[in-house]
């Protein structure tokens, strides 16, 4: 539904930012251990697993929002590093937060029509003294309405996505997409075998 593929999407949102603060909290370990002046050098205690991770992680994580009690040194690379990262996390935390916003309010949106189709539809019931069994029929409608609608939005994107592309290109794309479901019978595998132009314009053409 589209409710689980926004889930995935925040969740993929999320990742990103993991993976930034990784990437970016080890860069900052290595520039401050690569000179003798650097912030490794100048604390000392932090020069072993999995502290030295730990707090290399803080201070990249913490220039999106706040502070750490960690500076850079006196070197003009680590702090030609710092102001580059702070610069990033700025834009980095922006954009997270422009994204999540609006993974969120679609939710929202797609979660209040939902709640709104069955709210009106159990009071118009309610108000006119429908019958138990038609009650649940006229329910059961409107959720499996729901349903269809979600998959027809979904359908809808991708043949958006198809008709931007050239001829060649769509065709190929059909074929990969389709193929392995139409392979699982028997007799699609021998038509493939016989005449490949014909399986493929199955398809891309017939479905």
């Amino acid at each position: 539904s589209m409710l689980v593929l926004l889930a995935i999407k925040m969740s993929m949102y999320l990742f990103g930012v993991v993976l930034y603060v990784h990437v970016t909290g080890t860069a900052w370990y290595w520039v401050g251990k690569s000179t003798e002046d650097g912030w490794v050098q100048a604390l000392g205690d932090y020069d072993a697993l999995p502290l030295n991770y730990l707090v290399s992680v803080h201070w990249a994580s913490a220039q999106m929002q706040g502070n750490v009690d960690i500076y850079p040194g006196v070197g003009a690379g680590e702090r030609a590093f710092a102001v580059c990262h702070i610069l990033c996390s700025v834009v980095a935390l922006a954009s997270l937060v422009s994204k999540l916003t609006t993974v969120l309010h679609n939710m929202q949106t797609i979660k209040a029509t939902k709640v709104r189709q069955v709210t009106q539809a159990r009071r118009y019931l309610e108000d006119h003294a429908i019958s138990t069994n038609l009650s649940m029929t006229v329910r059961k409608y409107v959720e499996w309405k729901q349903v269809v609608d979600s998959k027809r939005h979904h359908n809808t994107q991708e043949s958006e996505l198809l008709q931007i592309l050239p001829r060649d290109l769509r065709r190929a794309l059909l074929d990969e997409t389709r193929s392995p479901i139409i392979l699982k019978h028997v007799a699609f595998v021998a038509f493939r075998n016989c005449n490949l132009r014909f399986f493929e314009r199955l398809c891309c053409d017939s479905l």
